[in-house]
């Protein structure tokens, strides 16, 4: 998962989230229809927010932006989203082993080839 656009996902989705649910509340709580009409615009510029944020999101795990809409769905979308397989997951890294690895022995000279290795002498 790209660690950017998850900070960036969580930047947009989580006030689009309290935005809309604050908006929601408040909307349903108001008596006058004007104030009520003005918060239900504000939910849905939360509601706003919040897709871009899943879109943003549903990015970071290697899918396609349009993915955020199922945010639609609440939680449920929500949920299909977390769910999603992430696409963009480290690649594993072969590590090689000490005999594959082409490290000189002592035996081969600096110099070039012309250099012969000779068994010590016994005195």
């Amino acid at each position: 998962m790209d660690k950017a656009l998850n900070r960036t996902s969580l930047l947009w989705g989580i006030p689009g989230l309290i935005i809309q649910t604050l908006s929601w509340m408040i909307a349903n709580a108001v008596q006058s229809p004007l104030l009520a009409m003005l918060f239900l615009l504000a939910s849905l510029g939360g509601t706003a927010l919040l897709l871009i944020g899943l879109a943003y999101y549903s990015k970071a795990k290697g899918h396609t932006p349009w993915w955020g809409l199922v945010g639609l769905l609440s939680f449920v979308g929500i949920l299909v989203l977390a769910l999603l397989p992430d696409r963009l997951q480290a690649p594993t890294l072969d590590v090689a082993s000490i005999d594959d690895l082409d490290i000189p022995d002592g035996t081969q000279s600096p110099f070039g080839s012309r250099y012969k290795s000779e068994e010590p002498s016994e005195r």
